[in-house]
Formats: C-alpha cells, structure tokens, sequence
C-alpha cells in the first residue's frame, strides 16, 4: 500500500501553510540559516601549516542541537508554513527582541519588551527623510523577518573542518531570514507555485548560498532559490504539520508572556510604554 498522501488528506488548506490560520516549538527545533563569515582551518602546504577557509562564509548552517552544527553549499527545502514578525538584535543581553509571528505585519504585533513591532512605528513613515541618523539606524535595527517552517535536506553537508558527513535524511528547519534579496527571490517561487495552485510541500526548492558585498567591500552571503524536483505527500508530513502549527503557538504564547509581565504590574499601558521610548529615543538622538 503507498503511504502517499494527497493534500486534502491532511486536513490544512494551502492558505492554512502560507498564512492562513495559525498554529509554537517542538522543542529544539532545528534552525537553518547562513554562515556570512568563513570557518577558518589551518592545512598543510610543503610542510608549512597555512590558514584557509574550512567552510565558506556562504555555506547553509543546520544546528541540530548543542553539540551538532552541520554545513553545506545548497540545501533542499520542503516549505509547509511561511510566517512573519519583527526583531531587534539587543547587543547587552545577546539575545533577540522578538514579536509574535503573523501572516503579515500590516498590524501592531505585541513583543518580548512589552511595547508594539519592537519599538518600530506601524505604518509608513512619511517624514523618514527628516529623522536624524540615529532614529534611522534604530528603525533599521528593526528587522522585518519572514519565518519559514519546513523540512531540509543538505545536498553536500560537512562538518566544521570542511570534511563531508553523512547526512541525507530530511529534518524539520525554521528559518528566520532577514536578507531581503533572499526572501524576494524565496516567495516569487512561492507565489508562482500559489498561482498554479501547487501546494510548497509538493515541491522541493533549491537553496544555494552566493557571497554580495556592501559598498565598502564587505562580503555578506544570500542565497538563490531555484525550482527543482517533486516531493510527494507521505503521512509523516501530517505530523509534522501540526508539530509545526503547534511551534508557531508556543512560540506566540512566550512572547505573550513577556508582554503581559512588562504591562500587568503597573499602570503603563503598551501605548504608554511606547511613547516614553520615543521620548528616550528623541533624547539620544540630540
């Protein structure tokens, strides 16, 4: 008997893994993301020890767990949810601020300190043009940040030295990426498999890392995404589908969390909250 599935048999619509209705961690969920700077290693040339890229910088990293990152120069993805939210890298605590995740960031989304789209004002800006250079930097520390929930397959994984491991089987991935040249070229693969009213998980994506660089010639890596081979449906993906919906709620439930410890002992409301980091904002920028 095929243990094949069709997509209806999984009781979510195309919508629903896109951005329809939503669904938080399987704990210890794998994070897929880029590595931007090379691992360096050390080889030996004519009895000379030289440095030399172990890993380059645009190579995909997976970290499993603690102990397990692995590497590789393209990946294959399988996409069941796609997502969005807000973050703001806080350089003292090392961590992220994060908002909950949404099908779209058209409305104020609650976050990790309490206020709205971590600090960021909703809506378009009109008068960005006249900020001073310090509220620019802080809005673009703000980053719009597409989530992607899926399975990967790592096409030529290594290890941290560069050497090849075994690792063919596909993992459940999150991906929170921020580059925006990635994620334009990610959804109008996306969006032309929804025209065609082909569901992602019925197609595996190719992900292959390039390097960029800035104007003053710092290399940064982004990734291109190509159409590649079908994926059939199997009954695992139903699971998974709901382990996924369920990460998606865990994870809005923590950020609600944290938002309600930061409004619920005083009588600050959010808005307040808000306001007064505009004024602390004002004050650091004079």
């Amino acid at each position: 008997m095929s243990n094949e599935l069709q997509v209806t048999d999984l009781g979510f619509s195309i919508s629903d893994m896109m951005g329809g209705s939503t669904g938080a961690v399987y704990s210890n969920l794998p994070r897929l993301g880029l590595l931007n700077d090379p691992i360096m290693g050390v080889i030996e040339i004519a009895g000379k020890k030289v440095r030399s890229e172990a890993v380059p910088g645009t190579n995909f990293k997976l970290f499993l767990d603690e102990d397990t990152t692995i590497y590789s120069d393209k990946v294959d993805i399988r996409v069941f949810f796609k997502r969005q939210r807000w973050t703001k890298w806080l350089s003292d605590s090392k961590d992220f601020m994060r908002s909950v995740i949404a099908e779209h960031l058209n409305d104020d989304l609650k976050d990790t300190a309490g206020t709205f789209n971590c600090g960021r004002v909703s809506g378009y800006i009109a008068d960005y043009a006249s900020l001073s250079d310090a509220k620019k930097s802080y809005l673009r520390s703000i980053k719009r940040t597409q989530v992607i929930l899926g399975l990967v397959k790592l096409v030529n994984p290594v290890d941290a030295t560069g050497k090849a491991v075994a690792h063919s089987e596909w993992v459940p991935f999150v991906y929170e990426m921020k580059n925006t040249e990635s994620i334009n070229g990610l959804n109008a693969i996306l969006k032309r498999l929804d025209t065609n009213n082909i569901p992602p998980l019925l197609k595996a994506i190719t992900l292959t890392g390039a390097e960029r660089q800035i104007e003053n010639g710092k290399a940064f890596a982004v990734f291109e995404s190509i159409l590649s081979y079908d994926t059939p449906v199997v009954q695992e993906d139903k699971n998974t589908l709901a382990d996924f919906k369920d990460w998606i709620a865990n994870q809005n439930s923590y950020v609600l969390s944290k938002w309600d410890e930061f409004n619920s002992n005083d009588n600050f409301s959010a808005e307040d909250r808000a306001l007064v980091g505009e004024f602390i904002n004002m004050d650091e920028d004079e």
